[in-house]
């Protein structure tokens, strides 16, 4: 068997794709579930930032292109980061480096060995899919796509739905809201926008930017958005999944619209 592939990608620049990517992994985790995270996003690298790991010396993906054509368990073991949550994550690099870097092949290969050692992979994609993130989306069970709800967010949304669908994408496409300030624009103008309700509203929590700010996630018990979070990651997570149930390069094991 292999994971359960959540693709997690933004409708713009700031619209909270990273915060919805590192703590789902973090609930996922903290169901006792097997999760890796994977930064797609090269040009940015933004999950290493909001998991406070720095320096040009930091594992990344691109330790694993050198040896790509004999890939194995243990080359994978050595480029993952363990995050004190309980999850997994494969780095983008330190620098921005150029298209076309991480070839489809590749990238397929990193994933699909990902995806037999875990229960979970949460893709974190950049907005402009390249080989990388369409290697992801191939391989995705679910794939969020992450707004605000002000219309720049939401015709950007629609944007970027219109581009995943354009590679036929199946209709597993579900747009979670984040952190609506409750003005202006609602529910209901998403669905005119978008053409489908969203799943999920994560609603706005003040502790969320100092955190950013630290390079932290939020505690597994804080309230608010990371209730929501959990909830996302109850509806998401494979059924009956067990930790330990995988074998594979020793990964650790590590609010739904209309819930209240």
């Amino acid at each position: 068997r292999r994971a359960r592939v959540v693709a997690v990608v933004g409708a713009r620049g700031g619209a909270g794709a990273t915060f919805v990517a590192t703590h789902l992994a973090a609930a996922f985790a903290d169901r006792g579930l097997r999760a890796v995270l994977v930064d797609l996003d090269l040009a940015c690298g933004d999950v290493a930032a909001a998991l406070g790991i720095g320096g040009e010396d930091a594992s990344s993906i691109l330790d694993l292109v050198p040896v790509a054509d004999e890939l194995s368990p243990d080359h994978l073991d050595r480029a993952l980061i363990r995050h004190p949550r309980g999850f997994a994550a494969l780095l983008a690099p330190p620098r921005a480096i150029e298209p076309g870097a991480l070839a489809p092949g590749v990238a397929r290969g990193i994933l699909a060995l990902l995806a037999g050692a875990a229960d979970v992979l949460v893709a974190h994609l950049p907005r402009a899919l390249d080989a990388g993130a369409r290697a992801a989306l191939d391989l995705a069970d679910e794939v969020l796509l992450v707004s605000g709800l002000d219309l720049f967010s939401l015709y950007g949304a629609r944007r970027t739905a219109g581009t995943l669908r354009r590679g036929d994408r199946p209709a597993d496409l579900r747009v979670v809201l984040n952190a609506p300030d409750g003005r202006g624009l609602g529910p209901r103008d998403v669905e005119r926008i978008l053409g489908v309700r969203p799943l999920a509203t994560i609603r706005f929590d003040g502790r969320v930017a100092p955190a950013q700010d630290r390079g932290e996630l939020l505690p597994p018990r804080s309230r608010r958005s990371m209730v929501d979070i959990r909830r996302i990651a109850a509806g998401l997570a494979p059924v009956g999944a067990r930790a330990g149930t995988s074998s594979g390069p020793g990964v650790p094991s590590g609010r739904v619209e209309g819930e209240r």
